[in-house]
């Protein structure tokens, strides 16, 4: 019996690999964990992908599998992995399930908690706001925004919360003059345009009829509270003439669109 050349099993292997994850995939759809144990052993990835960038934790939180959900943690899942159709994650799944068990799970594993917490701010879910402040992995700038959002739609107890635990609103001084320097429209050349306008004394965003004054939080930098999401303008030659909105998959740019008369 001849045995396989080294090129010819490196070139097998990845095969090999991408069958288990494959394998992987279904068996935790069906909710066997002794068969997603099996797999992992054998050198599965617990990250295997499906062609919507779906790994096995998302299907774990959309069955309510805690016990496969564990697993997968355990065994170095990423709990803030991130599909390419719904743009959602393990907990976008925990939460639209309602699975409380599940979502306390992520949130103590340092999945980033941020939409979770707008949400319950805004649907006043006192139990999953209580367990974020408590175990989540938060930073400053979101605790910032909570404290903003919070103060916005009047929910006092969450103020209250968030007060107490020392959270204080970010604040960066820009004087009106400043202010007229980023309004206009802005685009990426092709499906995104963006409206800003001083309003009130206040920049304000403005996109497909949804408007939202926007909080300053540094130089050139602003926060839309509402949504999470960060705005930094960028200068040439002192004038504003683009916009990055920070990204996980990386920054999307939109330019100026100059004014002709």
């Amino acid at each position: 019996m001849k045995l396989l050349s080294a090129s010819l099993i490196l070139t097998f292997l990845p095969l090999m690999a991408d069958d288990l994850g494959d394998d992987l995939l279904a068996a935790t759809r069906k909710g066997d964990i002794a068969q997603v144990k099996a797999l992992l052993d054998k050198g599965a990835s617990v990250n295997a992908k499906t062609r919507y960038n779906q790994t096995p934790l998302f299907f774990a939180c959309d069955r309510g599998n805690l016990e496969i959900a564990k697993l997968l943690i355990d065994r170095g899942a990423d709990v803030n992995a991130k599909d390419n159709f719904y743009n959602a994650t393990p907990l976008t799944w925990a939460m639209s399930k309602k699975n409380k068990e599940i979502t306390a799970l992520l949130i103590a594993k340092g999945v980033d908690p941020s939409d979770a917490l707008r949400q319950s701010i805004q649907s006043t879910d006192k139990e999953l706001f209580q367990l974020i402040l408590d175990k989540g992995k938060t930073d400053t700038i979101m605790l910032s925004d909570a404290l903003q959002l919070a103060e916005s739609l009047k929910k006092t107890e969450m103020v209250d919360a968030l007060k107490a635990k020392g959270v204080k609103v970010i604040t960066y001084d820009v004087d009106p003059v400043t202010l007229t320097d980023y309004a206009g429209s802005f685009t990426d050349g092709a499906n995104t345009t963006i409206e800003f306008t001083v309003k009130e004394g206040k920049l304000t965003f403005v996109q497909q009829g949804f408007t939202s004054s926007l909080a300053p939080v540094a130089k050139d930098t602003f926060r839309l509270v509402s949504v999470g999401l960060t705005i930094q303008f960028v200068r040439e030659s002192g004038k504003v003439t683009s916009l990055k909105l920070p990204g996980r998959g990386g920054d999307t740019v939109l330019k100026r669109k100059e004014v002709t008369k």
